[in-house]
């Protein structure tokens, strides 16, 4: 009996206690979309540019480009395709190993992410990506209660801005304005 009082009482007391926090939470966006369209703006997806012919390679911080397969992973290839976008993603969980050195992108966040979009054995395009950390504050809290929101800020396509910030591009999607390549 007085071991089912203080389970109450600790489970109570703890539930009280998450009242005095104002967030909670780290949000990790790290998966940026970019529709790819023809000069006319016909969507190139799933025509043009078919999913099996797409590879992505990250550029590792020893110079070396590894191309991306994780079979293991939901996104095992660097990227998901929809209908009207890609989505790539600019952290990759894996490791390569070079002159007996173990490198990883997850570790180097802080540097700016290195891509190579190779569309065919014929077109390869580079994509860089930088990272931000986005806190709540009492003045502009996040939206859902998120203390931090760890992301992808700036995204350059072919040394081009195309996304300003994580935030702005945050917003045009949800007008369901997204990136755009133009592709010949």
């Amino acid at each position: 009996m007085i071991q089912k009082i203080l389970t109450s009482f600790l489970i109570l007391s703890l539930c009280l206690s998450c009242n005095n926090y104002d967030c909670f939470g780290i949000y990790e966006d790290d998966l940026f979309p970019i529709a790819i369209q023809d000069k006319n703006g016909n969507n190139l997806l799933h025509s043009r540019y078919m999913e099996d012919s797409i590879k992505i390679y990250y550029l590792f911080p020893d110079g070396c480009s590894v191309l991306c397969d994780m079979p293991y992973m939901n996104i095992s290839k660097g990227f998901r395709m929809y209908s009207d976008v890609i989505e790539i993603s600019t952290t990759v969980w894996f490791y390569h190993t070079h002159n007996g050195k173990v490198y990883s992108i997850v570790s180097s966040k802080t540097e700016p992410c290195t891509i190579y979009l190779e569309w065919n054995s014929q077109d390869t395009d580079t994509i860089q990506a930088t990272s931000v950390t986005i806190k709540s504050t009492k003045d502009k809290p996040l939206p859902g209660g998120i203390c931090k929101v760890l992301a992808y800020d700036k995204i350059y396509y072919n040394g081009n801005l195309i996304v300003a910030s994580w935030e702005n591009n945050q917003e045009k999607m949800s007008q369901g304005i997204y990136p755009t390549i133009i592709k010949e």
